[in-house]
């Protein structure tokens, strides 16, 4: 988050103690000028396209470990 904040100029403020919803979200907030928070925006949907996709990459794996066993 404070490399976020670093490279956006935007405060990004994640609550500690939220929980995800049912779609496994939560509410992060952002402040500051236009750009600056669209670009903290689009900078945390990338983050969260990166762990989706490791998510997969590890299920595929254990996936395939159980197969072969």
């Amino acid at each position: 988050v404070n490399e976020l904040q670093n490279i956006t100029s935007a405060e990004v403020i994640v609550p500690r103690d939220q929980t995800p919803d049912d779609n496994d979200e939560v509410i992060v907030k952002i402040v500051g000028h236009f750009f600056a928070s669209q670009t903290a925006q689009r900078k945390i949907r990338e983050i969260v396209q990166q762990v989706k996709q490791q998510e997969q990459k590890q299920q595929a794996g254990a996936m395939t470990l159980q197969r072969s066993k």
